[in-house]
């Protein structure tokens, strides 16, 4: 069964079903996601957008380490942080409460919920929070600057603590 992502322009993309593959590993390649979402290959940046979505669709992690997999092969890449970096957010609201719906710079579309939780870490030198959101198998996107401050304009307080609700789930900021 393929997992379905909505793209950025509302069409569903089919997410390959990478949790079945176990391929032999092949060793490391000279990959590189940098903590701003920038895919580096051999010290140049990937500039076709639609070829770092395909590699964003066959990502895999154990453990720490991050792969690119087929069916036949899996390759190892280093990650400084994490993979995914969400860099828009829509909210929405209906009957059933608020949404906050991230985009991301590789066209994944994520709801922030009990299945894909929202964090927030604390740097303990610098004080400056790093806020996350699940994505799939185990990874993680990392929230712009932008789209953190745009969740402290819609944070409520609830026993001493801030943050924000989405699909019923309420996830602290602060």
């Amino acid at each position: 069964m393929q997992q379905q992502l909505t793209g950025a322009q509302g069409g569903k993309r089919a997410i390959p079903p990478v949790h079945l593959w176990q391929p032999e590993f092949c060793g490391d390649m000279d990959m590189q996601i940098t903590r701003d979402g920038r895919w580096i290959h051999e010290g140049g940046e990937i500039k076709r957008p639609a070829m770092v979505t395909l590699f964003s669709t066959i990502l895999w992690r154990e453990e720490d380490n991050y792969y690119l997999v087929t069916p036949v092969e899996k390759v190892g890449i280093q990650v400084e942080d994490v993979p995914f970096y969400f860099t828009g957010l829509e909210i929405e609201t209906d009957e059933n409460g608020q949404k906050l719906i991230f985009t991301s710079s590789t066209d994944d579309v994520v709801v922030a919920s009990a299945e894909c939780p929202l964090r927030v870490v604390t740097d303990p030198e610098s004080g400056e929070p790093s806020p996350y959101l699940m994505v799939r198998y185990g990874m993680e996107g990392r929230l712009n600057r932008n789209l953190f401050y745009q969740l402290a304009d819609i944070a409520e307080e609830r026993d001493g603590v801030f943050g924000v609700q989405s699909c019923g789930e309420f996830f602290p900021i602060s």
